[in-house]
């Protein structure tokens, strides 16, 4: 007779099952999170493109741009241009409209990002690449994305 009569998994394959799922999770947790990173980056600049087309609508309506507003709300002035469901706060990221920048000599409609993480920024810049002027402090990516529109 067989000593091995029963069935089942030695201690040895359980340690061996347990040591490559903990490598594919080690594998695969951070390339979630640089997915839903860029993700999250590629949702921001198209809500920075849809304030771009309502600064230019409403600036070929009225002549002048929104004054800058509060950070996480939609701008008066903006409002009748964006989408209805349009929100300037969101879980991973916050916008501000700052309008027209005098401390910037060819900024005209400034946006500004703060982030719940600052790595989306590098994210957040190469999304938007050289199609903006853009600069960064600490959490909050800060991008004229009228520069070249409303230039006279």
């Amino acid at each position: 007779m067989s000593r091995r009569a029963a069935t089942g998994f030695t201690l040895i394959e359980l340690m061996i099952v347990l040591m490559i799922l903990s490598t594919l999770l080690g594998l695969g947790i951070p390339a979630y999170a640089n997915i839903r990173r860029h993700a999250i980056a590629t949702q921001a600049t198209a809500d920075m493109q849809a304030i771009r087309t309502a600064a230019v609508a409403e600036y070929d309506a009225t002549g002048h741009l929104a004054p800058p507003g509060v950070a996480g709300v939609v701008p008066a002035g903006l409002a009748p241009y964006l989408p209805a469901d349009f929100k300037f706060t969101h879980r991973d990221y916050e916008l501000t409209w700052m309008g027209d920048m005098p401390l910037f000599a060819s900024s005209n409609g400034v946006i500004a990002v703060k982030v719940s993480d600052p790595r989306m920024l590098d994210d957040l810049d190469r999304t938007v690449g050289a199609t903006c002027w853009h600069t960064t402090v600490l959490d909050v990516g800060v991008y004229d994305v009228l520069e070249t529109t409303l230039r006279q």
